[in-house]
Order: structure tokens, then sequence, then C-alpha cells
């Protein structure tokens, strides 16, 4: 596993998902519980630049929380975590993690915020198998009941034996892969 290349490919998915995204679609609803798009973009920015800071690298954290924001965010920190590399441990929300691991939970935002953002806007996108696996992998390591509270995760949702990989990450985020429409 490559976190800084499955970061990169996150990037891309989180950019596709963003492409279809119109001012007219920013109040749409999305599967992240509380979040219209325009909101879910704001915590996003918020969350990516919390989650570099911690690790030294500086994303300056534009204040709209617009699309074009979270796309400059996005990419400002997968920029600084590729020149600040992935060594060393750090410490974020209480806890003490491997950079590596922490560039790890930026690109399970990105997958699984950019698949909400394509919910909410009645799009379907392909994640490679090999980034959903890792991401995946990722996440049953490091989200624990805590994180998962204070992360704002809902509680995994059941699916299928046979779901893809995709599916089963957004499943152990809380989401609902089968209902293809917004959840509230």
């Amino acid at each position: 596993m490559n976190e800084l290349a499955n970061a990169e490919m996150a990037l891309e998915f989180l950019e596709r998902a963003l492409s279809s995204v119109d001012d007219e679609q920013l109040g749409n609803p999305t599967p992240c519980r509380d979040y219209d798009v325009a909101d879910l973009a704001g915590h996003l920015v918020d969350s990516v630049t919390r989650i570099s800071g911690a690790a030294g690298v500086a994303v300056t954290a534009p204040t709209g929380g617009t699309i074009t924001d979270l796309l400059d965010a996005g990419r400002g920190a997968v920029a600084g975590w590729r020149r600040r590399g992935l060594d060393g441990a750090v410490s974020f929300a209480g806890r003490t993690m491997s950079a590596r691991d922490l560039l790890g939970v930026i690109g399970l935002e990105f997958v699984v915020h950019g698949w909400d953002f394509a919910t909410a806007v009645g799009c379907t996108l392909t994640v490679p198998d090999a980034l959903a696996d890792d991401v995946l992998r990722l996440g049953l390591r490091t989200v624990t009941p805590q994180s998962r509270r204070d992360a704002g995760f809902d509680e995994p949702v059941a699916i299928g034996s046979d779901a893809s990989t995709l599916d089963r990450l957004l499943a152990f985020t809380g989401r609902d892969p089968a209902a293809r429409i917004p959840l509230r």
C-alpha cells in the first residue's frame, strides 16, 4: 500500500465527483447525515486542513467552503504531504498515528465523500478496486468506536456478502450503497 499514491488517486476521484456539481445543486442533501453539498464541501475543507496541519502540512484554509475551495485544499494537502513524506508518528484527535495512516484518512475522506457528492447530484462513478480495498483496510484498522463518534461516521450498514469492496467501504462508514439516494 502506498498511501501517497492512494491519496492522489482518491483526489482524482473526488475531482471527478465534484466536476458534476453545479451551483444549483449546492443545496442538495447528501448521504452524509446533516450536510447538503455546500456544507459537506466546507466540512471536508476543515477535515483536510486539520488532519494535514497535525502533521505539519500547511493547507491554506479557504473560508467559503465552495467546491473550488475544496479542490484547492485537496490539491494543497496532497502536494504538502508529497513534500513532507510519510515518516514518523503524528498526534491527532487524542491519538497517535503513523503519518502514513493519517494521510490514509484523507484518502478515505476523499473517496467516501466523493461518493457522497456524486450520489447527491445523481452521478455514478467508479473507484478502482485496488484503491477501495486499500482504503477499506485502512478504515477497518483506524476507525474505532470513539473516532466513529468524533468524526461523525454512522454505525455500519448491513450489506450482502457479495458486495463490492467500495460498497463494503461505504457500508462500514454508515452509508447504504444500494440506496443511491440521499439518506436523511
